[in-house]
């Protein structure tokens, strides 16, 4: 289905998925909802205790939902060393206990540091997902900037892959990405990105061995289907033969606004004069002058029927 660029309609879930157990197969919902979670990842933090204001870092984004009704709960997650106002998914694990995710200030209980693993770190993103959300039935949304929608996206693959230190499923219905190294990035783009170093730098260099064991360009899909957004632009560090690198999936470049590597998560015009090339599942790659600003149409993604 082309991608809606504009939402007229917002179609409410009609019940709620009920699991019978751990291990039965769920189906994803066949709508969207305003009413599904929101999950929020955020990207590199850089010192010798990682920080990031997960809260603060999401602010426009939760704003710019909450302005367009969005009534689920949005949860920013904490994984570094320092994080601050996330909801902590370190430690999660098979026998972790389902619990109300809760946004806290302290620091994250087992926080990594720049020499972590992208797998470790998407493996407790996978079962915090599915400890609290996928064995209840619940299906939610993913946002993920930079670094965070590579943690997403090796989530999601490892478990496609039925790695077995990874949940059996997920029930994830859509993804949306901001400047996303999904081919990687330079070496010299990383010495400027990670001046101290560190494996999870290393693991994002284009061809690492960590990028190759992630089933090249497949965008992975959640149980029941997932539907991946991929938002680039001309003037981010990551280019776009990165950021885009991802099929199949709705991708957009954008040349105006022309974004800085953190500057969608910030911009929360509502006007429809964005110029991007875009391109849908299926398509031919196209040219607009009318699209929304990108936390607009991350908001549109979320809403719009895929498929």
């Amino acid at each position: 289905m082309p991608f809606r660029r504009h939402v007229t309609t917002i179609l409410l879930a009609a019940a709620a998925l009920v699991a019978a157990s751990t291990t039965q197969a769920l189906a994803a919902p066949t709508r969207r909802s305003t009413s599904t979670p929101v999950i929020a990842v955020h990207g590199l933090a850089g010192g010798t205790c990682p920080s990031a204001n997960s809260a603060a870092l999401w602010a426009y984004l939760k704003y710019a939902l909450t302005a367009n009704h969005w009534t689920g709960a949005f949860v920013p997650v904490s994984y570094f060393a320092c994080d601050t106002n996330g909801a902590d998914i370190t430690g999660y694990g098979a026998t972790s206990s389902s619990m109300t995710p809760t946004v806290r200030a302290s620091w994250p209980s087992s926080g990594y540091t720049l020499n972590g693993d992208i797998d470790d770190i998407a493996r407790d993103l996978a079962w915090f997902v599915y400890a609290d959300y996928t064995r209840r039935g619940q299906a939610v949304d993913i946002v993920g900037a930079s670094f965070g929608g590579l943690i997403v996206r090796t989530a999601l693959t490892r478990v496609a892959q039925h790695d077995p230190s990874f949940p059996p499923q997920l029930l994830v219905t859509d993804v949306v990405t901001m400047a996303a190294p999904m081919d990687g990035v330079s070496a010299s783009v990383l010495a400027t990105a990670c001046p101290s170093g560190g494996n999870l730098c290393a693991q994002t260099v284009t061809d690492s061995a960590f990028l190759t064991s992630l089933d090249g360009a497949t965008a992975p899909q959640g149980t029941g289907g997932t539907d991946w957004t991929l938002l680039g632009s001309a003037c981010d560090m990551v280019p776009t033969s990165s950021s885009l690198d991802l099929s199949p999936a709705h991708q957009i470049s954008y040349s105006s606004p022309c974004y800085a590597h953190a500057a969608y998560e910030t911009d929360l015009s509502t006007a429809l004069n964005a110029v991007v090339h875009y391109t849908d599942p299926g398509s031919p790659t196209k040219v607009s002058t009318t699209f929304p600003h990108a936390l607009r149409l991350t908001f549109d993604a979320l809403m719009s029927a895929k498929r």
